[in-house]
């Protein structure tokens, strides 16, 4: 499960990264960080306090990338994208 899901995260950022179809690419890219988050970054399931800590850091930490791509979402991609450069012709 982890290759492919790594390999749509990075297809997807791509996309992302030029805007290119970006309202369906971050809906995808939303989904692949959440399912990603759950089962790696399971921090209610440490055995210890270190391993609590640092698994908690990178569930938020990918929390807070969400968060960012929805705001892309809402907002779009902006002028310079090419998402805005194939409505304007």
């Amino acid at each position: 499960m982890g290759l492919p899901l790594i390999i749509i995260e990075m297809l997807t950022m791509l996309c992302l990264a030029i805007g290119y179809k970006t309202k369906l690419v971050s809906v995808l890219l939303i989904a692949a960080l959440f399912v990603q988050n759950i089962s790696h970054h399971d921090f209610w399931f440490a055995e210890d306090d270190q391993t609590y800590a640092q698994k908690q850091n990178e569930f938020f930490f990918i929390l807070s990338l969400i968060g960012g791509v929805i705001h892309l979402h809402v907002y779009g991609a902006g002028g310079i994208s090419v998402d805005h450069r194939l409505k304007s012709q």
